[in-house]
């Protein structure tokens, strides 16, 4: 998915994220029912297409799964020290998937808040 999106898979930032998204990808198939029940919750209101659209379409939506994983990634990846890599991650993964950037965020810190809570 990132050669795609136009990262350079050579660059050792890009090269890191593989480890981070393995460990989140496993958290999110154990911790599935959880995360979606947080994002229908408390992130989506009623007006948002995603909930219009109903929670089952939510739960399958795997592209946005799969870039709220990396932007989740890069999130720890940047450590807080190097928020441009991360903002550039998030446009990029934007741009390719044509999801909002605001959408993959609140995924990806729902992912985050899960695992600070489980794996803490």
């Amino acid at each position: 998915m990132l050669s795609p999106a136009g990262f350079d898979l050579n660059a050792n930032k890009i090269q890191a994220l593989h480890r981070p998204c393995m460990a989140l990808l496993d958290l999110t198939y154990m911790k599935h029912s959880l995360i979606y029940q947080n994002l229908n919750s408390k992130l989506y209101d009623s007006k948002n297409a995603v909930t219009d659209l109903g929670g089952r379409v939510l739960k399958h939506d795997y592209k946005l799964l799969a870039v709220a994983i990396v932007m989740s990634a890069s999130f720890i990846i940047a450590e807080n020290k190097d928020k441009n890599f991360c903002v550039m991650v998030t446009n990029k993964l934007s741009n390719w998937s044509s999801i909002s950037v605001s959408d993959i965020q609140k995924f990806a810190f729902t992912i985050l808040e899960i695992a600070e809570t489980h794996l803490s």
